[in-house]
């Protein structure tokens, strides 16, 4: 049989041309953020795409999860959230060094 879905009206096709629109330019201005802060935030951000996806799903589409979807959710948040605390603590840790070091130089202790 014909399985294929042609989209005919006008409106459907303004539709997914704006959700394309919008769809790069959230990804090109995630990219662009990376210069002015830390790849952790910025991967805690692209994961929080995936939960507001859930969250969307529930609510605009009133989708009901299984508690297997749930629980995925959960554990992408749960581990981008983990990595992301550990880049930002190493970038700080980092800077602290280098202003220690700094500081030992400068003041000669």
């Amino acid at each position: 049989g014909n399985d294929i879905l042609w989209i005919s009206d006008w409106f459907d096709i303004a539709y997914l041309i704006i959700l394309g629109c919008v769809g790069y330019s959230f990804l090109w201005l995630l990219t662009m953020s990376g210069r002015y802060i830390s790849s952790g935030v910025v991967a805690l951000l692209l994961n929080l795409s995936i939960v507001w996806g859930y969250i969307i799903q529930i609510t605009v589409f009133n989708e009901k999860p299984t508690w297997i979807t749930i629980i995925g959710a959960i554990c992408m948040f749960l581990s981008a959230a983990i990595v992301s605390v550990d880049k930002i603590s190493d970038a700080r840790r980092k800077s602290m060094s280098v202003i220690q070091r700094n500081y030992t130089t400068t003041v000669g202790v």
